[in-house]
């Protein structure tokens, strides 16, 4: 039932691919094993238990018409594996517990399940596990944007670079929900126009709470997320390796946001065609967004579509891939004060081709394992609190998964192509487990079963801390990231009550820019993107005891 009922894990993998990875239902099998309390089996190594499983067999099971093997673990296995999932990446086996976000809650299902397509975990602001937007992180929502374009289910709205995209121009988009894909649901930035200092990529995507999304937390429903990925990985299908798959900005509508580092200015219209797409302009700047002109506010022509960027190709639905028996191929794996954000013009979606699956090449397979218990970890941003399962239902025992057949790869773009996707069957269900636990990073992996090619144990990784590193102080005021950083700089925030206005309060920011800020319209600019006031320089000395210091 967990994989076939109606909303369970089928329908949530089909969901999420947009009906390209389909679980065969009839050839789904689940079965009950006895296996001999070994050694091995009772320390909880997988390659054994597999192996164990494998044997109990009745006869009349051929292995050789599967393409994926689920295997869940008797109770009370949870603390002594130390993990609720585990994974060979990429491979075809899944391992997973009963207790905690195991065998019943989907998030971890489809994270183990789609390693073995070769997916990573999802990272936020440097965390592992920590992006709630993604199965792949710690949530129980489809795979963010990179990971809808690695897996060769969805293709970008729109591929910029700096032959694409050009500089001091707003080009003006309307994208629409990623649940609506497979088609231009995303648009993905290659700065290569930074030269040396280009080494990651960016994809912008709308997240709404519908269908394979309808549990995805608040924190990012109906706002644009902006995830970075390691450019070398992500523009070569022969890349092996984890791209950390970074969620870095969540952006509302009707926003301004300049990503210094990347020469890049973000203004975000309202939500429209009933909140399934946003309007978004987007510029990339040399010196600030200044040097951005809107040839449609300057013109006057309202209502006039604006200026399409360059087209890479028709867009072209990502179809169904074969796939073999054989395990699945590794993967490869502010400087203007912010202004009303100018009127937005909807446009059609230019189109783009997508990216063409192309086989990956095999590497070392590893396993990959979700943590029990998971150590609390702290929210950064506002943290969105993982949707908590529901009561476990009876254990199912191994089920080997039948895979059915994938569709197509994709059409290959002009730039470097996505990622192929072998779409084997993979299940869905709506959590039902005990209390939830958060995901955490995984232990130290065992090696692959004897029957595949031997995986390289993944090292263990601390679990995601959210804490960021201690801040700097210099003449007294904190500098939470640093100068290098080209939104760090050295500030407190006041907060300033004013006698003759009824006491009105006012949220200030006290800059101190030397070494970090060129000069005061930067410092400006950043303070009123947060909607803020930037006290004039001296002011806070001047304060007395109108003031007092807020959470640096």
């Amino acid at each position: 039932n967990a994989f076939l009922a109606p909303n369970g894990y089928a329908d949530f993998f089909s969901n999420c691919s947009y009906g390209q990875l389909l679980i065969d239902r009839q050839a789904l099998t689940v079965v009950s094993v006895s296996v001999p309390c070994s050694t091995t089996v009772m320390d909880c190594d997988p390659d054994s238990i597999a192996d164990a499983a494998k044997r109990g067999l009745r006869d009349g099971i051929q292995l050789s018409t599967f393409q994926r093997f689920v295997y869940v673990l008797p109770k009370n296995m949870a603390v002594t594996c130390g993990w609720v999932g585990l994974a060979d990446v990429p491979g075809t086996q899944a391992w997973y517990t009963l207790e905690g976000d195991g065998i019943f809650s989907k998030g971890t299902v489809m994270q183990e399940l789609l390693h073995t397509f070769g997916l990573y975990h999802g990272w936020k602001d440097g965390s592992e596990y920590e992006d709630l937007s993604t199965s792949m992180g710690s949530g129980n929502s489809c795979p963010s944007a990179p990971e809808l374009w690695r897996l060769g289910w969805a293709t970008p709205l729109a591929q910029l670079n700096s032959t694409t995209f050009p500089a001091g121009v707003y080009t003006n988009f309307t994208l629409p929900a990623t649940y609506l894909g497979p088609k231009g649901i995303m648009i993905k930035i290659q700065p290569n126009w930074l030269t040396n200092t280009y080494k990651k990529n960016l994809y912008l995507a709308l997240r709404v709470g519908r269908a394979g999304d309808r549990d995805l937390v608040d924190v990012y429903n109906e706002k644009i997320s902006i995830h970075e990925v390691n450019k070398d990985i992500d523009n070569s299908f022969v890349a092996a390796g984890d791209p950390i798959v970074n969620l870095r900005w969540v952006i509302n509508p009707l926003s301004s946001v300049t990503l210094f580092n990347y020469n890049l200015h973000i203004l975000t219209g309202p939500l429209v065609s009933g909140s399934t797409a946003m309007i978004i302009k987007l510029c990339r700047f040399t010196t600030g967004p200044n040097d951005c002109f809107d040839q449609l506010e300057s013109s006057g022509a309202e209502g006039t579509p604006p200026p399409a960027a360059p087209p890479v190709g028709e867009p072209n639905g990502v179809k169904p891939s074969p796939i073999d028996n054989s395990p699945p191929p590794p993967r490869t794996s502010p400087l203007l004060p912010p202004r009303p954000p100018p009127t937005l013009f909807q446009q059609p979606p230019a189109s783009f081709t997508s990216p063409p699956p192309s086989s990956l090449q095999p590497s070392p397979q590893s396993l990959t394992t979700l943590p029990y218990p998971p150590p609390p970890s702290p929210p950064s941003s506002p943290q969105p609190t993982p949707l908590p399962p529901p009561a476990p239902s009876p254990s199912p025992p191994l089920s080997p998964l039948a895979p059915p057949l994938p569709p197509p790869p994709p059409p290959s773009p002009s730039l470097p192509p996505p990622p192929p996707s072998p779409l084997p069957p993979s299940p869905r269900l709506p959590p039902l487990p005990p209390p939830p636990l958060p995901r955490p990073p995984p232990l130290p992996a065992s090696p692959l079963l004897s029957n595949s090619p031997p995986p390289s144990p993944r090292p263990p990784t601390p679990s995601p801390q959210r804490s960021s590193p201690p801040p700097t102080v210099v003449a007294g005021i904190t500098n939470p990231s640093g100068c290098g950083d080209p939104f760090g700089y050295n500030y407190r925030k006041i907060a300033y009550y004013n006698p003759n206005e009824g006491d009105r309060v006012y949220t200030l920011y006290d800059i101190f820019p030397k070494g970090c800020l060129n000069d005061w319209v930067t410092a400006k600019s950043i303070c009123e993107m947060d909607n803020l006031e930037l006290a004039p320089q001296g002011e806070a000395e001047s304060l007395g005891n109108k003031h007092v210091d807020l959470a640096r």
